[in-house]
């Protein structure tokens, strides 16, 4: 599969799955003029065009890292780990069918900010750089006349956040990127026109102790108790396990959990939705202190994840080395500020690559250059009331180093095929088993193959296409913050 995958960095070593702790240093501000209007070597090509779809003054893009949507109220997970989002969701639009293209974080955000999958895109591993010829959110922002601004958690994102006009990370704790992110929006000279992507990594350390939320375990402790055993249970059936006492944990302790005993792996598990409660909250500040403004005009917000987690399903606690649908699965909320958007839930299916031609239609742009079968579509039409197309058939990928095991799906409504490399297939029946715990040969789905073999020929030739820009080596700042994390050995 895939002859000829375009070059990988090979100064970044090889990727785990597990996070440890972060660390690093702000990245200075970008420059603050627009790219050109037309980058013929970039795929993807924008031209101006009509008056927006829909009139909003300020889009904020909110992505909460490792975010399962099955932990989430509205997503109707029991604890009450969301109720902010919870609460978006009710008056806005929320996602049941939403799909990463690639379970590793930078990449992920890379797909979200240029509408193409990492292996066309380029940017396949955390630690890389984005092709400085990349059209991205950011440019279609700016051509429109808005001021583009990014803070996130982690600094190795600054390798795909240089076309924003500002940029800082503030590594280790969602507290530093707010703070970063309240100082600016409450600066004397902060423009009321603009597109604003706010990360918060925080559910990646659920099983970092030192970085644990004391206030929020407390409260989750007291608002819905769980002995040890509950817990087993409760996530052993979510993982499709009917006999939780043997299955499940005797498949996690084969896993990436090694010398933790049970007790041990269940504080894991609160501790995961106690940083999904502070997400939210430290969101939901955010969404205060921008509508205490009081600026003219209207608010779109857009929450969403780069990926999901494990946590024990399929016998793996993480996400980069895997990509079954617990790791691709992610939460997508569109609301807005004043109710332009009437509240639904809508169950045609989404993906990462739909977010650029999303907002590219709202500016009322034209995008050139997007292939009908392998590229995204809009959804703004579900916005507002209309009906979806065609059923999607979703492409994800994990495609990391030179030498590692390169992972491919194709997955539709009804059956997901999953590649390993040159090696095996496994075909799933999403119908009858949608927790992917009981593989059939490929043969079973005939279509969904034979468009996985189109599709595989299409994705190759075109990365070929688009070549590589030159990769130089991260700088130490990277590699510290990676190896803290666990992406490098």
């Amino acid at each position: 599969m895939f002859r000829r995958f375009p070059r990988i960095l090979r100064a970044v070593p090889l990727l785990l799955a597990l996070p440890l702790a972060s660390c690093g240093d702000e990245s200075p501000p970008a420059p603050t003029s627009p790219p050109g209007d037309v980058n013929p070597a970039w795929p993807i090509r924008v031209a101006g065009g009509s008056e927006p779809a829909l009139p909003f003054e300020r889009i904020v893009l909110a992505t909460i890292d490792t975010l399962r949507p099955d932990h989430l109220g509205c997503y109707g997970y029991p604890r009450p780990t969301s109720p902010f989002l919870d609460r978006m969701a009710e008056r806005g639009v929320r996602f049941t069918r939403a799909f990463s293209q690639i379970s590793h974080t930078a990449p992920a955000h890379a797909t979200l900010l240029t509408g193409l999958v990492p292996s066309i895109h380029g940017l396949v591993a955390n630690g890389m750089r984005l092709d400085e010829r990349a059209t991205t959110l950011a440019t279609l922002f700016q051509r429109a006349g808005y001021s583009t601004v990014a803070f996130y958690n982690v600094s190795f994102l600054d390798g795909l956040a240089d076309s924003f006009e500002v940029h800082h990370a503030a590594p280790n704790t969602g507290e530093r990127v707010l703070a970063r992110a309240l100082d600016w929006l409450s600066s004397p000279n902060r423009p009321e026109r603009f597109f604003l992507w706010l990360h918060l990594y925080d559910p990646h350390h659920w099983n970092k102790p030192n970085l644990w939320p004391n206030e929020e375990l407390e409260e989750l402790a007291r608002a819905a108790p769980r002995t040890d055993d509950e817990i087993y249970r409760e996530i052993a059936l979510l993982h499709g396990f009917d006999d939780p006492s043997v299955a499940f944990w005797d498949s996690v302790e084969s896993g990436r959990v090694p010398g933790h005993d049970h007790a041990s792996i269940a504080r894991m598990l609160r501790a995961y939705d106690a940083q999904i409660l502070k997400a939210d909250r430290l969101l939901e500040r955010f969404h205060d202190a921008l509508e205490a403004q009081n600026l003219p005009g209207e608010t779109l917000w857009i929450v969403t994840s780069d990926h999901g987690e494990g946590l024990g399903s399929h016998g793996y606690f993480g996400h980069t080395a895997r990509i079954y649908n617990e790791q691709l699965r992610v939460p997508w909320i569109v609301a807005s500020s004043n109710g332009t958007i009437e509240p639904r839930v809508v169950d045609a299916t989404i993906e990462q690559i739909d977010l650029f031609p999303t907002l590219a239609e709202l500016l009322g742009m034209s995008v050139q250059g997007l292939d009908p079968v392998n590229d995204g579509r809009s959804f703004l039409g579900l916005l507002t009331g209309g009906e979806a197309g065609p059923e999607r058939e979703v492409w994800s990928e994990r495609c990391l180093l030179e030498g590692e095991e390169r992972l491919v799906s194709l997955q539709s409504a009804a059956w997901k095929l999953l590649v390993h490399g040159e090696g095996p297939m496994e075909c799933f029946d999403l119908t009858n088993d949608p927790l992917e715990l009981d593989p059939l040969p490929a043969e079973e789905a005939p279509e969904l193959l034979a468009s996985f073999r189109s599709r595989e020929a299409r994705v190759d030739a075109r990365a070929l296409q688009r070549g590589t820009g030159a990769q130089e080596a991260p700088p130490d700042e990277w590699l510290e913050e990676l190896k803290d994390l666990g992406y490098v050995r």
